[in-house]
């Protein structure tokens, strides 16, 4: 996942004695270097042709106020997720091989919110999972009828419009993970609720909407929230619940002029309600949170979007799954073998960008654990965020929808449970939400000594040993 929203996958299957690591890295670092060559020029063509410098980098800003073009986005982190086994259940081959996505890249009228008002712009959407275990059944969404990985399969295939997947049970992660992560996209939004809103019918056996009639109605829910936001301004749905309500009726107002939604996936009223809510709540951590709800099996999972360039969420039931960090440095790793997270990220005298100075090479290493709950599952946001502001009211337009408390079954605090574990690194933010026991961490629980665990404390005992 790159800081621009684009995203690299290399998939790797070694012969016999291969290297494994070496032929990831090398093939890897090649597909970055031909990357980073096409896009300069692409650059350049539009610069010299089209009078730009880059596609899609302007956005309309809608409040009150103002409803200037604005230059929108920043570099942000870069994510890496990687993923190395042993073709256990299945014969080994690329299409079987993390990371996985269900759907190809595709164009998206995206919604973000910023101090400066609400922006809309075209993007990529991609999804893409790693995942240890397996998915044995998955509850329908609206009842608890299980149904095999390769029924989900089918379904999916039927919901998303993909034409083939492959046959493992980890692309199907991922394919609900895609119909899940709605915020912010109209269109998947109002895909959702035509599968919980028709009459009589589970979510396995609804009609599924075609595809002209879903591109119809998200143009219709695009220019009802746009004229609701300036008309309201960047804080009515936090600030008062009303305007929720007020914008689902507009919507269901105007999707009723479209006679091929009258009664066809659910009332107008129904399918606006729970659109506008999911365009609200379903983030990646929620999707990830409302799948580990409805799946049977073991997991161990790490999630990036395109979209969502300055977090990956990670989460555990059945399947051990670590996070280390560097406070000094504020670096952060993940994985299923919490061993592998003693390891230097950094080797020899060197000087990490945003490091400190004058520290020494030991210092290379991680130098906390924090082991996810396996046994009653846990979900874990990690986010780097650039802006206080803006992910003030990120988590206060995720909060507005008021299914969130309903959806956790806990209660929620302004930030919608983020926290900065780490005073050295102010931009590093963790949610962490245990399922079992219905419970956002906060900042003191996650800190205490037998929840975040010093690896050097650790060192030292088994030295002395």
């Amino acid at each position: 996942m790159l800081p621009d929203g684009s995203t690299l996958r290399h998939r790797n299957v070694p012969t016999k004695r291969g290297d494994v690591a070496y032929n990831l890295v090398t093939r890897f670092a090649s597909l970055l270097w031909f990357w980073r060559f096409w896009s300069h020029i692409k650059g350049l063509v539009l610069r010299v042709f089209c009078c730009r410098s880059e596609p899609d980098t302007t956005a309309i800003s809608l409040n009150s106020n103002d409803t200037s073009a604005e230059q929108v986005g920043s570099p942000g982190p870069a994510f890496f997720l990687g993923h190395t086994r042993f073709a256990t259940s299945s014969g080994p081959s690329v299409t079987d091989t993390h990371p996985h996505r269900f759907s190809k890249r595709s164009r998206v009228v995206f919604w973000s919110c910023t101090p400066a008002g609400w922006q809309k712009r075209n993007e990529n959407f991609e999804l893409y999972v790693t995942h240890n275990g397996d998915l044995d059944y998955l509850e329908e969404l609206d009842t608890h009828v299980l149904r095999t990985h390769k029924e989900v399969g089918l379904w999916l295939q039927l919901v998303l419009r993909t034409s083939s997947i492959p046959g493992c049970d980890s692309v199907k992660v991922a394919g609900m993970l895609e119909l899940f992560r709605t915020q912010g996209i109209w269109k998947h939004a109002l895909r959702l609720s035509s599968l919980l809103s028709t009459f009589n019918k589970t979510s396995f056996h609804a009609n599924v909407i075609d595809a002209e009639t879903l591109n119809s109605a998200a143009t219709i829910a695009d220019k009802v929230f746009s004229s609701f936001v300036k008309n309201h301004g960047v804080t009515a749905l936090k600030d008062d619940l009303s305007n929720l309500e007020h914008l689902s009726t507009s919507l269901a107002a105007e999707l009723f002029k479209d006679p091929r939604l009258h009664n066809t996936y659910g009332t107008c009223e129904t399918l606006a309600r729970h659109a506008t809510h999911f365009f609200l709540e379903n983030d990646l951590f929620t999707s990830v949170h409302k799948f580990m709800e409805k799946a049977h099996g073991s997991f161990g999972i790490s999630a990036c979007c395109s979209l969502d360039r300055d977090l990956v969420v990670i989460a555990s039931r059945g399947q051990a799954m670590s996070l280390s960090f560097n406070e000094a440095y504020g670096v952060v790793l993940w994985g299923s073998e919490a061993s592998a997270l003693n390891v230097p990220f950094a080797h020899g005298d060197v000087q990490l960008v945003g490091g400190p100075k004058g520290v020494s090479s030991r210092s290379h290493s991680c130098t906390h654990r924090y082991d996810l709950d396996e046994d009653g599952g846990e979900v874990v946001e990690v986010r780097v965020a650039s802006c206080a502001q803006t992910l003030s009211l990120v988590m206060a337009h995720w909060a507005a929808s008021g299914n969130v408390r309903d959806i956790f079954s806990s209660t929620i605090c302004n930030m919608g449970g983020l926290f900065a574990p780490f005073p050295m690194q102010a931009g590093l933010h963790l949610r962490v939400y245990k399922q079992r026991v219905k419970k956002f961490l906060c900042k003191e629980e996650f800190q205490h000594p037998d929840s975040c665990i010093s690896i050097s404390s650790l060192v030292q005992v088994k030295v002395r040993v």
